[in-house]
């Protein structure tokens, strides 16, 4: 009922709130994904009592709001500024990020990256909420906290994982500091040089894919060691070697959704948009049911001008996130 945004459902469900109802978390992103006026005033109100699981799910399911966008985000922006339990607030943030709203990530920016409001959870939920909005404006802010030797590691790492996924060139030269003043064996050094090269420039890659290689011939059989080795492959701008490697998870297991994802990644990013949406489909098919990051991903791009993109991404409930020109006019009106 959720995937096909059945209004004439939101009473029925609305009435099952308050029941014993086993799929409960499923009942809210239905209503969510539905996104009528009145199943967003039923999530907020839930939300809004900031007790336990329940709240989080609501809140969760704002998130997954696409009809009535402009009350949910005003919902979130107002949840946001209340205080409470980590978990709440981290899945508060992350309902921003998959909005896009450009007023609460701002005050996610400054809150929990200029500022370093909040414990290491909800600091990295507000770098991932920005990386999934594709939010550049954040850039500077990312640099920030990727390069404060005294920040906690997973964040610096998840800072560096966010500049790559927003391939933006005003990256570079930050990423490039950072990699030059980082002990060699150091894995945010392979993390930054991964980044460099989904901004554009691959020539750090060269040693990620040495340790990649060298854990595969350690472990050939892992499919982590595979997924990180095409990974590497596809950064350092060698396709054929990314596919290859792809391929062969995809020998252990036809269905590996990750795999025809990556796949599909490294066609796109090859300009092969034809195959790159074949393996695209495919990865849907198995599993790979990801609408908002498929349209934030920068990997996915040069598969956004194709109109059966655009109706894959429907097809799952979503829609095309707005380009930074779109976002720029809402944030002044």
């Amino acid at each position: 009922l959720g995937l096909v945004g059945a209004p004439s459902a939101v009473p029925v469900l609305v009435a099952q709130l308050d029941e014993p109802f086993v799929g409960r978390e499923e009942l809210l992103t239905a209503l969510g994904r539905i996104g009528t006026v009145e199943a967003v005033g039923a999530l907020a109100e839930i939300a809004a009592s900031r007790r336990g699981e329940r709240a989080i799910e609501a809140t969760h399911a704002l998130g997954e709001v696409r009809r009535a966008h402009g009350p949910a985000a005003e919902i979130l922006r107002k949840l946001l500024e209340l205080s409470g339990d980590g978990n709440l607030l981290a899945a508060t943030i992350e309902a921003c990020g998959r909005h896009g709203d450009p007023h609460a990530l701002g005050a996610i920016r400054t809150r929990f990256l200029d500022e370093g409001e909040g414990i290491t959870e909800v600091r990295k939920a507000a770098i991932a909420a920005i990386a999934r909005a594709g939010d550049r404006r954040a850039i500077p802010s990312l640099v920030k906290v990727a390069s404060h030797r005294a920040t906690d590691a997973e964040l610096r790492s998840e800072a560096i994982s966010a500049l790559g996924s927003l391939g933006d060139p005003a990256a570079m030269g930050p990423l490039r500091a950072l990699i030059k003043s980082t002990r060699a064996r150091d894995k945010l050094r392979a993390e930054a040089a991964q980044a460099l090269a989904r901004c554009g420039d691959p020539s750090g890659t060269a040693e990620a894919i040495r340790k990649s290689e060298a854990a595969f011939i350690q472990n050939p059989l892992s499919s982590f060691n595979l997924n990180t080795l095409g990974i590497d492959y596809l950064y350092a701008r060698s396709a054929p070697r990314a596919v290859a490697t792809f391929r062969r998870m995809l020998r252990g297991s036809a269905s590996d959704n990750v795999a025809l994802y990556n796949v599909a990644c490294t066609f796109s990013v090859t300009g092969d948009t034809i195959r790159g949406m074949r393996y695209l489909w495919r990865s849907v098919r198995a599993g790979f049911r990801d609408p908002d990051y498929m349209g934030i991903d920068a990997d996915m791009h040069p598969l956004r001008p194709e109109r059966r993109f655009h109706v894959l991404l429907r097809e799952l409930g979503a829609e095309i996130p707005p380009t930074e020109v779109e976002r720029a006019a809402a944030e002044k009106r």
